[in-house]
C-alpha cells in the first residue's frame, strides 16, 4: 500500500516523486509446523536486498529503493505521520488474555500491542493507491483503558485477562474543508482488525500475550447495563438539547443515544491506561438507566433548522459503586460523578454522539442546574399553580455559620427542584405534561422549637424543615394526584440514598419525613402551660353522600392545623413550640350559609373554628394569633384545604366576630330571654371602661355563639350582647397590685324561635360565660383587661368582696354640712355617705397587697348624733355628727395587723382630700372627726343641771403586772364611747353629754368565778352620768 500524505525521508533528485510503501508478504508454511523466525529471515533478506539495490531495475521508472525500519509509528509519541487539529477517534474492544507470569507488566504488553494495531491500521487508513486520502496520520493515543471489575468471557487456568477499550485518532487534513476519514474506512478498519485478532495476527506483538479477542460495541447490554449492579448507586444527571429529524420516532433515537452516552463514559470511569487501579477504581457497573425524559413545554435555547424537532432533554445514569468503597454521597462519589459529566459534554461538543442514529442533527450540552438562580424557577410562570408540600430533617456541622447555613439550604431546595423536573415534566410513552414550570418558591422553612426525631451525631446540629415547591401548569388544568405522589416518592428516595447529601460541604445527612407532621389528634410539636386560642370561621360545602360530616371535617382541621405550623413555627424568631387542631370545630346548625348549595348532594354548613398554639411557657403573646388567622383565610380562600378530602366542594371565609356592630349575630324574635350575670373585672388602671366592656361583651357573645347555636335541637336563633353591661363603680380586690378592678353587671339577650317554649337556655349561657371567665378566654377580648372573673351573686347590703368567720369592726366619726334639712334628702345624703366611705376603704384595702382583707361592709349602722354640734366651724346652715362603723372581712385564718388603724387612716385621707363632698348636692363638705369622741376627762358632749346617773356593776379580770387605776381609766372612757350611739343617735334623743364620772368603785368583794391562774379579778361599781336637755323629762 502506497501511503499517502506521508513524504520520503529523502529524494535522489528533486525532479523525481517518492512514495512510502508499506508492503505485505506471505509466507507459507508446511503443514503442522510452528512459527519460528520466518519472518525475521524474510524481512534481513528484503532489507539485504534493497540496501544492495537489487530491486532498483525492476522497473525503468525506478530510481531507488530504501528500506524503512518497522515499526512505522513513533514509539514515543504513537503516532505515525502527521498530526492536526482535525481528527476522528475510531473506538473499539477487546479481551487481552497474557501470562500470569508474565515477564513484562500490563502495561508494557499493552503498549506493545496498542502499536501494532496501529501499524495494522496504517494502510488501510492511508494507503490508498488514488491518491484519494484526507488522512495525514494515525495515532495509538489516547492510550487504551483496561476496564476494572468487568471479567473476560473466557479465560485458561494460570493465565489473566482483561477487558480493554482502544482508541486510536485518525489525523485529518486541516487545509481541506471538505476532508474526512472516507466512506467505509472505518468500518473496513473494525473489520480488518477483527480479523486480524480472529487470525491470532497480533498476539506475537509481546511474547507474553496468549489471545487477543475482538469484543464488538455496543459494551452495553439490552438492557443498558455494563458490568455490574450494586448496593452503593450513584445517579448521574445531565441535560442536552436533541435536534433531530422529524420523520423517525423519538424513542428509537433516544434509546440509540442514552446507549452511546454509556458507552462514552464506560472507559472513563472503569478504564485505566496502565492497568494499575485508576482514579475511579471503585465503579463495577456503569447504566443508562433511569431513561432520559424529555422535558415537554420548554423550548430549546436554539431553534431547529426547518423542518426538524428540537427537545429539551434531563438526561440519567446510574453508576455502580464497590459496595466496600466510598459511598456514593462521598468525596469519591462527587468525583465520579465530575468525570462521567466531563466525558458526556466533551462527547456532546465534538458532535460524537450526533452519529448514534442517523437522525440526530445535533446534541447540544445544557449545563445544571436547570433552574434559574435568580428566579428559582425551571420553565416558565403561569396563573395556574400548585404547591407540593414535603418535609425533612437536615443533619449538618454544628460549626457552620449563619450564611454557610443560608447557602446549604438554597442549594438543598434547588436540587430537589432538579431532581423532580423529570417527574413533572417528563414525556415519553405518550404522556403529555401539562406542567410548564417548577419553582423552589416558597422558601423551605425550618420549624423551630422541634427536635429531631433521631438524635444527631457529636459535633453536628439538627432542624425539622418543612419544604414546598411551586408547580406552574398550562391554564384551566390540574396536576394529578398520581404526579404529585410520584413526585413525593422520587423526593423520598433521593434523600433515602443521600443524593442531597453532597449539596453542601457541611450537610451530613438529609431524612425524609412522611407528611402530615400533626399525629391522629392533630398535634404538632409540644403542648405548654402557655397556649392562645386561635378563632376563625368558614362555610364548608361538600356531598353529603361522601361520609360522615365529623370525620369529613376533622380532616379539614388537621389540613388548617399542618398548614399552620409552617406559618406559626417558621420564623428563627417564633416562641411557638406547638400546635394543636383541638378543639374541635362547632357546626353552627342553626345558621344557614349565605350561598345555596350548587347542587341537591351538597350540603352547607356555618362552622366556628378553632385551633391551640402553644408558646415556650416564659415567652409574651405576639402576634401569633393575627399572622395564624390571615394564614387560615389565604389557605381558605385560594382553596388550599380542599384536596384533604374528596367530599369538600367548596370553603369560603367567614369574617370574625359573627356578631354585628350592632352586637347581634342570627336575627331577632319577639321570643326572648335576658341573661344577666356578674364579674370582676381587672384591668389596667389607664385602661378605659368605655372601650373596655365592649370588647368584652363581644367576646362573650362570640363564645356563647358557639354553646347555644351548634346542636341542631337548640330553639336559640340569635344572641344579643345587649342590654349593654354595667360598672356597679363597686370595686374588688385585683390580683395584680396596681391593677384597677371593678364588678361588673352583664347581660346579654338570647331570641328563641317564635313557637319554641324556653328550656335550659339561661343555665347554658350563664354555665359558658363562667367556664369561658374560669378558662381566661376573655382576656384576649381587649388588651388592657389583666382577668376576668365570674361572681356568683352581686353583693347585698353594701357588701364590698366577700365575707368571712375571721372579721373587725372598725370605728370612725365624721361629721358633714348640708343644704336641706329634709329628713328623707338627710337621710339619703348619710346613706350615700356611708357606702361611698366603704368603696373607697374597700378600694384602698384591695390595693395594699399586705392586706388580708376580702371584703368591707358598711354595717353596723352608723349612728347620727343630733343633740351635739359640729366640731369646727363652719358657714353652712345645716352640720350633722356622725358615729359610724363598718367591718372588715379578712382571709379565714389571717393574722390581724393593723387593718384597723389602715381603714381609719384611709377615711380620713378621703375626707380630708374632699373624696366624698361630690356624693350628691345636698352635701357640701365632709371632715373626719378623731375616735374616740369621749375626751380626755371621760366627756363627750356638754353638761346641763338635768342628768341622771346610771349605776352599773361587772367584774374585771386582768394582768396583776397592770396598773388597775389606769385600767380602769381607760374601762371607764371605753364603756362612755359604746354608749354614745344608744343614748345621743336617734333623732328623739334628749341626751346632750355623756361622761364617766363619778369614778368606778373597786368593792372589797370576791368575783363570783375563779380567775384564771395567775390573774387578778375585782368587783367594780360603775357610774356615768348621762346630761339632758333642760326642760326634758327622763325617759328610757
Amino acid at each position: 500500500q502506497v501511503l499517502q500524505n506521508v513524504p520520503c525521508s529523502q529524494k535522489q533528485s528533486v525532479e523525481n516523486d517518492c512514495v512510502l510503501v508499506q508492503g505485505t508478504s506471505t509466507v507459507y508454511l508446511e503443514e503442522g509446523v510452528a512459527v519460528s523466525d520466518e519472518r525475521d529471515v524474510t524481512l534481513d533478506a528484503i532489507k539485504q536486498g534493497m540496501d544492495n539495490d537489487e530491486f532498483d531495475n525492476v522497473s525503468d521508472g525506478i530510481e531507488d529503493v530504501r528500506y524503512v525500519s518497522l515499526p512505522l509509528t513513533n514509539l514515543e509519541t504513537g503516532t505515525f505521520g502527521f498530526m492536526s487539529d482535525k481528527s476522528v477517534e475510531i473506538e473499539y474492544a477487546y479481551e487481552l488474555e497474557y501470562k500470569s507470569d508474565s515477564t513484562d507488566d500490563l502495561s508494557t504488553i499493552q503498549f506493545d500491542l496498542e502499536n501494532a494495531i496501529n501499524e495494522g491500521a496504517i494502510p488501510i487508513l492511508m494507503g490508498d493507491s488514488d491518491a484519494t486520502s484526507s488522512v495525514i496520520g494515525v495515532s495509538s493515543n489516547p492510550a487504551d483503558q483496561v476496564l476494572q471489575s468487568v471479567e473476560c468471557s473466557q479465560k485458561s487456568d494460570g493465565n489473566d485477562c482483561v477487558l480493554v477499550t482502544g482508541t486510536m485518532t485518525v489525523y485529518l487534513d486541516e487545509s481541506d474543508s471538505d476532508s474526512s476519514l472516507g466512506e467505509g474506512k472505518e468500518e473496513e478498519l473494525l473489520t480488518a482488525l477483527e480479523e486480524s485478532m480472529s487470525n491470532g495476527e497480533l498476539n506475537s506483538s509481546n511474547d507474553n500475550i496468549i489471545d487477543v479477542r475482538y469484543v464488538n460495541f455496543p459494551l452495553t447490554d439490552e438492557n443498558g447495563l455494563f458490568g455490574s449492579t450494586s448496593d452503593n448507586p450513584l445517579q448521574v444527571d445531565y441535560a442536552y438539547e436533541l435536534e433531530y429529524n422529524s420523520n423517525r420516532n423519538l424513542s428509537t433515537i433516544q434509546s440509540d443515544l442514552e446507549e452511546a452516552i454509556n458507552e462514552k463514559t464506560i472507559p472513563v470511569l472503569m478504564g485505566s491506561s496502565s492497568g494499575d487501579s485508576g482514579s475511579m477504581n471503585n465503579v463495577v457497573g456503569v447504566s443508562s438507566s433511569p431513561n432520559d425524559q424529555v422535558l415537554q413545554n420548554v423550548p430549546c435555547t436554539q431553534a431547529p433548522i426547518e423542518g426538524n424537532y428540537c427537545v429539551l432533554m434531563k438526561g440519567t445514569m446510574t453508576v455502580y459503586l464497590d459496595n466496600d468503597g466510598d459511598d456514593a454521597s462521598s468525596t469519591g462519589g462527587s468525583d465520579v460523578k465530575e468525570a462521567a459529566l466531563d466525558a458526556i459534554k466533551d462527547g456532546m461538543d465534538n458532535d460524537e454522539f450526533d452519529t448514534a442514529n442517523e437522525d440526530i442533527v445535533d446534541v447540544r450540552y445544557v449545563t445544571l442546574p436547570l433552574t434559574d438562580p435568580e428566579t428559582g424557577v425551571f420553565g416558565s410562570t403561569s396563573d395556574t399553580s400548585v404547591e407540593i408540600e414535603y418535609a425533612y430533617e437536615m443533619e449538618y456541622d454544628a460549626n457552620s455559620s449563619s450564611s454557610d447555613l443560608f447557602i446549604m439550604q438554597e442549594n438543598l431546595e434547588e436540587a430537589i427542584n432538579e431532581k423532580v423536573i423529570p417527574t413533572l415534566m417528563g414525556g415519553g410513552d405518550g404522556y403529555e405534561s401539562n406542567v410548564v414550570g417548577l419553582g423552589v418558591s416558597p422558601l423551605d422553612q425550618v420549624l423551630h422549637n422541634v427536635d429531631c426525631a433521631q438524635v444527631p451525631q457529636d459535633g453536628n446540629n439538627c432542624v425539622l424543615v418543612k419544604g414546598t415547591m411551586t408547580v406552574y401548569l398550562q391554564s384551566n388544568t390540574s396536576l394529578p394526584d398520581s404526579a404529585k405522589e410520584e413526585t413525593l416518592s422520587v423526593i423520598e428516595e433521593g434523600m433515602e440514598n443521600d443524593e442531597f447529601d453532597s449539596v453542601s460541604d457541611v450537610i451530613n445527612d438529609v431524612r425524609y419525613v412522611t407528611l402530615p407532621l400533626t399525629d391522629e389528634n392533630g398535634m404538632f410539636g409540644s403542648a405548654s402551660d402557655n397556649a392562645i386560642k386561635v378563632e376563625y370561621a368558614y362555610e364548608l360545602e361538600y356531598n353529603s353522600s361522601s361520609g360522615d360530616l365529623s370525620d369529613i371535617q376533622s380532616d379539614l382541621e388537621k389540613a388548617i392545623a399542618e398548614d399552620s405550623i409552617t406559618t406559626l413555627m417558621g420564623g428563627s424568631e417564633s416562641n411557638v413550640v406547638g400546635i394543636s387542631a383541638s378543639p374541635p370545630d362547632l357546626i353552627l346548625e342553626k345558621v344557614p350559609c349565605s350561598q345555596q348549595a350548587d347542587n341537591s348532594t351538597n350540603e352547607c354548613v356555618v362552622t366556628k373554628g378553632e385551633m391551640t398554639v402553644y408558646l415556650e411557657d416564659e415567652a409574651s403573646v405576639g402576634d401569633e394569633h393575627q399572622v395564624a388567622v390571615e394564614g387560615i383565610q389565604t389557605g381558605i380562600s385560594t382553596g388550599e384545604y380542599l384536596d384533604s378530602n374528596d367530599s369538600f366542594q367548596s370553603i369560603r371565609n367567614v369574617p370574625l366576630p359573627l356578631t354585628d356592630e350592632n352586637g347581634l349575630f342570627g336575627v331577632e324574635t319577639d321570643n326572648k330571654i335576658e341573661v344577666e350575670y356578674a364579674y370582676e373585672l381587672e384591668y389596667a388602671p389607664s385602661g378605659d371602661l368605655q372601650t373596655i366592656l365592649p370588647d368584652l361583651e363581644l367576646a362573650i357573645n362570640e363564645e356563647s355563639i358557639l354553646a347555644l347555636m351548634a346542636s341542631s335541637n337548640s330553639s336559640v336563633v340569635g344572641l344579643s350582647s345587649n342590654p349593654e353591661d354595667e360598672d356597679l363603680e363597686l370595686p374588688c380586690r385585683p390580683e395584680t397590685p396596681g391593677n384597677a378592678c371593678r364588678v361588673i353587671q352583664g347581660s346579654m339577650t338570647l331570641y328563641l324561635d317564635e313557637d319554641a317554649t324556653p328550656g335550659d337556655e339561661n343555665v347554658l349561657a350563664l354555665e359558658t360565660i363562667k367556664s369561658g371567665m374560669d378558662k381566661d378566654a376573655f382576656v384576649s377580648a381587649n388588651d388592657d383587661i389583666h382577668s376576668v372573673r365570674s361572681v356568683e351573686s352581686l353583693p347585698t347590703d353594701g357588701l364590698i368582696g366577700v365575707t368571712s368567720t375571721n372579721l373587725v369592726e372598725v370605728d370612725y366619726a365624721y361629721e358633714f354640712d348640708y343644704m336641706n334639712s329634709n329628713s328623707t334628702l338627710l337621710a339619703q345624703s348619710h346613706r350615700e355617705l356611708d357606702e361611698a366611705v366603704t368603696k373607697y376603704v374597700a378600694s384602698e384595702m384591695f390595693q395594699d397587697t399586705e392586706s388580708s382583707v376580702v371584703g368591707v361592709s358598711p354595717y353596723p349602722d352608723d349612728y347620727p348624733l343630733y343633740n351635739i354640734p359640729c366640731t369646727s366651724q363652719s358657714d353652712a346652715e345645716y352640720c350633722l355628727l356622725v358615729k359610724a362603723k363598718l367591718t372588715l372581712y379578712l382571709e379565714e385564718g389571717a393574722t390581724m395587723v393593723n387593718e384597723t388603724q389602715q381603714a381609719q387612716e384611709s377615711i380620713m385621707a378621703g375626707m380630708n382630700s374632699n373624696e366624698f363632698d361630690s356624693i350628691n348636692d345636698n352635701i357640701e363638705d365632709v371632715r373626719y372627726v378623731q375616735v374616740p369622741l369621749t375626751n380626755e376627762d371621760g366627756r363627750f358632749g356638754s353638761t346641763s343641771s338635768n342628768y341622771i346617773e346610771v349605776d352599773y356593776a361587772y367584774e374585771i379580770e386582768y394582768d396583776p403586772a397592770g396598773n388597775l387605776t389606769n385600767i380602769q381609766a381607760d374601762l371607764e372612757k371605753a364603756i362612755n364611747e359604746k354608749t354614745i350611739p344608744a343614748l345621743m343617735g336617734n333623732p328623739e334623743s334628749n341626751v346632750v353629754g355623756l361622761s364617766s364620772f363619778p369614778s368606778d368603785q373597786v368593792l372589797t368583794v370576791p368575783c363570783s368565778s375563779e380567775e384564771d391562774k395567775g390573774n387578778a379579778c375585782v368587783v367594780v361599781k360603775g357610774t356615768m352620768t348621762a346630761y339632758l336637755q333642760d326642760d326634758s323629762e327622763v325617759t328610757d
